[in-house]
């Protein structure tokens, strides 16, 4: 069975840094920016001093592999994230993450959100000199 744990850590891609980052290199973007890279959100609030931008991800997934002996080791995991983007002033000044966000098969804490900033987070990297 700790073959199987080292396996599938080995497995991680880049998603828990994807959305770790994302919380610092998204702040500053305007709302049209954030709309542009992202999409329309899923659901928008309004107070008039700040507007919430809120993004929905599901993620399921599973790994399995016969090992002699053992025979069929497998895991599967089903998550979800809801992320919120908080807008003051037109500027982007808070990105939250709530949910099952955490993926043990596809990298970890906050895994299952960096489908959701990707996009934005690849074009503020390449932005930067």
């Amino acid at each position: 069975m700790n073959f199987l744990v080292l396996f599938l850590a080995g497995c991680a891609d880049d998603s828990v840094d994807v959305a770790r980052e994302a919380r610092t290199s998204l702040l500053g973007m305007s709302e049209l920016q954030l709309e542009s890279c992202l999409g329309l959100p899923d659901q928008k609030v309004s107070d008039h001093k700040t507007t919430l931008f809120m993004y929905n991800a599901n993620s399921s997934h599973s790994v399995s592999l016969t090992v002699p002996i053992i025979n069929f080791v497998g895991a599967s995991f089903t998550g979800y994230c809801h992320a919120t983007f908080r807008i003051e002033k037109n500027r982007v000044v808070a990105v939250n993450y709530s949910g099952d966000t955490d993926d043990p098969i596809g990298g970890g804490k906050d895994a299952v959100c960096a489908p959701i900033v990707r996009a934005c987070y690849a074009e503020r990297a390449s932005a930067q000199p």
